[in-house]
């Protein structure tokens, strides 16, 4: 490459709001980081920043001023967006896109759109900075979003290791965007204004490093760090020609993509997901890390988007009222939760704990606003009348349990609601009779119960047997927040030889239920890295319903009462090469049994890649709604609700129902190589707690788009709400269908929303195809217009009579429809189901142990007395030992301060009385000072990394 190289310097921040402390402390931090980069900002015409791809630091910080200060700084905000000096967007949060749901990924997308819109300007290039993997979809997501390239770190891996800083990025429906790859961090700049004697040479030594690696004569260098507080402007300390082959300058990330695709280089094709940890963690840990909010995220999510607004636009449409600006309100609480550290689980227990506080709020919150809305349709039904609403996009006929008894529910429209005729109630005769054996058949399956609590189920359709269906497997756990590890010779243990107690709990023609009851007599901990000769008792419960559909259901209860163990629930289908299929955002993956992180990484890449890194095989893999395999003649589904870990070994389908640990990140793992989050104690993610599942079965012939699965794992995550009505004044009102689409197939489509338009004028509905043939339907006849819509609801096309969605496409459609103005009819009512049972129950142990305490205050003097002999011996140092050694300071320094402020953080959970308010003044000191040391401790990496080369060339 010989032409002159354009070093773009983007200034930037990433803004973990909670991590090592909540953002009670952090949010502080906002105030005198933004006085400073206003400051820069007017200082200096050419600067830029990013303000981290999210608008949530911004609401934060402005959250935080008085009203007549908050107008002033809103102002600033929209001059400098106008000038495009700063960045805004283009998502609300920077959250996990592998763990929530596909709406919540919309919806992040749409509120950052809003509202950095209102600053006047949205930053038209993704910033995946940070995510821990990259899903398939986001491609087509961004494109949909009117972006069209993004910056990305983690979970690359390039075929051959033919490296590049841009690639093309495709989506599985061909969506592409320009990618450009953080090779060597997005920090490789930071602190570059600490060390200005040698700023320009640490420029030429970041850009030398890369140099091979470019696709054009364009070079980004990074320009900031985590929370770090105190923006700088690089070009204070350089020259703009640090070499004669060198134009140093302040950029953008629009600017830097608009210079690559000027120049439109050939560059090579990345398809579809990217999970591996081999150049960088992707930390499939997190997966299964604090199991309990990902399931209070689902029951959120599933609340927001399959009950309120769908049952929200039906109430639009026959009375015109709807709270969207309360609903938008709990989306951006939500989102705010699922922020990439916070809904990943590797936070401090406080944070967590506000977290459930925060689910517990919003779930709530949306159980009121759905009542509500309930209320101003239920008096159009008859008095003692039951009415099912159904908001999947197809019929469904399907039993559901409730304290009315079982209703037998039949062709309940799409999209709408149907009083259930009386004869369709069977009432239950409740009874607790033990069983030693138990059969159910239907037209599906035949499924008998065995000693042991597992399934035999024949499948009728395949003429396939599945033996041993639903035990459990444990296994230690020596591993930390963002990764599993296994412990030394270590013990298993399953059900399969326990004995069970099995209770028939009630049996009527349609359905069926029994309860089980098992436990894992298990170790209580692991002691120098082993399993614990001490034991403990874990019981597990669950029932188990069978019905007339091709599902089986377990409802689980675990009392975790052990430590450092990984439980998961096994189901052994054992096909031979069969496919192995998992649904994620807007897609079914098809993934091989494994991502194989142990190939040797090439000399000319080991001193780019900075980061921790996975560096064996990794079966633990992401999931949303349900895990299959199948060897095209018939396929076996299991579903979970909010579980997000599964693993497939030997054809066996395991799915993590917890998992016990209790340092945010420990060194000496097994799985993972290097620095990844902070050495600290956080004994509330041993989970010892009582936590619910819900998990479902599917057996069918054929593979996965020959079965029915899609529709049956919308049924099971959605099946309709029943709602008894107790009194009313108003008309009767037999059934009603919001859009009445049709279709061959819909139940292949899979939804994901039904809402209002962001507009109020009209009803907004959105499908993905996950297969690989193209979907007609038949659209319904409104009064008008119906639009083809881009994800934050531009028209693209006007439709009339059908529409075809391609294989893989996300489609977004509004129908232009006017409310009606009806009166409202007073009434009392009660949702039978869903229960909305929350899913934790109460603590089995005090998390806090006392030899971990003795065990930090044992490490936090050893630092101590380390410190001092390396602040006594620095000055004797000379050369690049004297660079060796202060990187050793740092560190330690750093290491010392996260042991300190995990000592108090665990104090100021164990103080009950009046001591808290003087250990939190004491945490945010110590907070304060263990974040300046992170920064001090990072930027020095990439110091010592220069000296070691000026150090190399001098001595050859």
């Amino acid at each position: 490459m010989t032409e002159k190289i354009q070093v773009h310097i983007i200034s930037h921040t990433h803004w973990d709001r909670e991590w090592f402390l909540t953002k009670d402390y952090t949010n502080k931090w906002l105030v005198p980081f933004f006085e400073r980069l206003f400051l820069l900002l007017q200082e200096n015409k050419e600067y830029k920043f990013v303000l981290d791809g999210q608008m949530l630091m911004v609401n934060d910080y402005l959250k935080q001023l008085p009203n007549d200060e908050r107008e002033k700084k809103i102002a600033l905000f929209k001059k400098y967006g106008k000038e495009k000096r700063l960045f805004f967007g283009p998502y609300w949060a920077q959250i996990d896109w592998r763990i929530v749901g596909p709406e919540s990924i919309v919806r992040n997308i749409l509120f950052g759109y809003k509202h950095a819109r209102d600053f006047g300007n949205f930053m038209k290039v993704g910033w995946l900075l940070d995510n821990f993997g990259q899903i398939g979809q986001a491609p087509q997501i961004h494109r949909l979003a009117g972006i069209d390239s993004v910056f990305v770190w983690r979970g690359i891996c390039f075929p051959e290791d033919d490296v590049s800083t841009e690639f093309v990025w495709e989506s599985p429906d061909g969506s592409k965007v320009i990618a450009s790859y953080f090779l060597n961090s997005y920090r490789n700049l930071m602190q570059i204004t600490a060390f200005p004697e040698i700023a320009p040479l640490r420029v030429k030594n970041e850009v030398e490093k890369m140099k091979e690696f470019l696709t054009t004569p364009n070079v980004v260098l990074m320009n900031g760090y985590d929370l770090d507080t105190y923006p700088e402007d690089p070009l204070s300390v350089l020259k703009r020609n640090v070499a004669e082959d060198y134009r140093v300058f302040q950029s953008s990330p629009e600017r830097y993509m608009d210079e690559v695709q000027k120049i439109n280089p050939e560059l090579q094709v990345l398809h579809g997901e990217m999970l591996s940890g081999r150049y960088l963690s992707v930390f499939p840990g997190t997966l299964s890390t604090r199991v309990y909010l990902k399931i209070w995220n689902y029951l959120c999510e599933y609340t927001l988007t399959r009950l309120l607004e769908p049952i929200g636009a039906i109430v639009w449409h026959q009375t015109g009222y709807y709270p969207q600006t309360e609903i938008e309100k709990l989306w951006q609480e939500l989102i705010a939760n699922q922020a990439h550290d916070n809904i990943s689980g590797v936070c401090i227990d406080q944070v967590h704990r506000q977290m459930e506080k925060s689910y517990w709020k919003l779930f709530e919150h949306s159980k009121d606003m759905l009542e509500d809305m309930l209320s101003r349709i239920c008096g159009r039904f008859p008095k003692d009348s039951l009415v099912a609403f159904n908001t999947n996009p197809f019929h469904v006929s399907i039993p559901l349990e409730t304290d009315e008894g079982v209703i037998d529910l039949a062709e309940i429209p799409l999209l709408g609601y149907k009083v259930v005729e009386k004869q369709n109630v069977l009432p239950i005769s409740q009874k607790e009779e033990s069983i030693q054996e138990f059969l159910w058949e239907n037209e599906y399956y035949r499924a008998l119960l065995n000693p042991n609590g597992t399934l035999d189920i024949y499948d009728k359709s395949s003429q396939h047997w599945y033996k041993g269906i639903g035990y459990f497997y444990d296994e230690a756990d020596a591993g930390d927040e963002y990764n599993y590890s296994p412990a030394e010779h270590s013990e298993n243990f399953t059900t399969i030889e326990s004995p069970v107690s099995a209770y028939l709990l009630y049996e009527t023609p349609v359905m069926a239920k029994i309860r089980v009851e098992t436990q894992l007599d298990l170790p209580k901990s692991l002691e120098d890295g082993k399993r614990s000769k001490t034991k403990t008792r874990l019981p597990i419960q669950y029932e188990i319903l069978f019905d007339t559909t091709p599902l089986i259901k377990f409802h689980l209860t675990v009392k975790n009462t052990a430590r450092d163990h990984r439980l998961k629930m096994a189901f052994p289908v054992e096909f031979q090469n069969g496919k192995i299929i998992a649904e994620m955002p807007f897609e079914y993956v098809v993934r091989p049994e494994l991502i194989d992180n142990t190939a040797e990484i090439p000399s000319k890449l080991r001193r780019l890649l900075v980061g921790a890194r996975e560096c064996e095989k990794e079966y633990s893999l992401p999931m949303k709604d349900f895990i299959a395999i199948t060897d095209d003649s018939k396929v076996f589904g299991v579903m979970a609700k909010g579980l997000s870990e599964y693993e497939v070994r030997g054809g066996t389908i395991f799915v993590t129902l917890l998992r016990a640990v209790e340092w945010i990140a420990r060194s000496n793992l097994k799985t993972r190589i290097g620095d990844a989050g902070p050495a600290m104690y956080t004994p509330d993610a041993q989970c010892l707690k009582e936590v619910r599942h819900e998990i479902g079965v599917y057996v069918g012939k054929g593979d996965i788009r020959g079965s029915d699965l899609t529709k049956w794992t919308q049924i099971f995550h959605n099946p309709p709400v029943i709602v008894k009505i107790n009194e009313n004044d108003g008309k009767n009102d037999e059934e009603f269908s919001l859009l009445n689409l049709e279709g061959g197939n819909l139940g292949n489509l899979k939804l994901t929303a039904t809402k209002i338009a962001e507009s109020t004028d009209g009803i907004v509905i959105r499908f993905f195809n996950p297969y690989d043939e193209t979907i007609s339907l038949k659209l319904p006849k409104v009064k008008g217009k119906i639009f083809k819509v881009d994800l934050l609801e531009n028209p693209t096309m006007e439709l009339s009579n059908t529409v075809k969605i391609t294989p893989h496409e996300i489609v977004t459609l509004k129908f232009e429809i006017s409310p009606s103005k009806e009166q409202h009819y007073s009434s009392s009512f009660r949702i039978l189901t869903p229960k909305f049972n929350p899913p934790l129950g109460e603590k089995t142990f005090d998390p806090i142990e006392s030899k971990n305490i003795e065990l930090l205050q044992s490490r936090k003097n050893f630092l101590l007395n380390h410190l001092k002999h390396l602040k006594s011996v620095i000055n004797e140092k000379d050369g690049l030992e004297y660079y060796e050694t202060m990187f050793d300071l740092l560190c330690t320094e750093r290491t010392y301060l996260e042991v300190d402020l995990s000592l108090l953080l665990n104090k100021e959970s164990l103080e009950k009385g009046k001591g808290k308010e003087k250990i939190r003044k004491q945490i945010e000191e110590i907070g304060n000072r263990l974040n300046d040391f992170r920064i001090k401790r990072r930027a020095y990496e990439y110091i010592l990394d220069y000296w070691k080369t000026v150090f190399k060339k001098r001595s050859s």
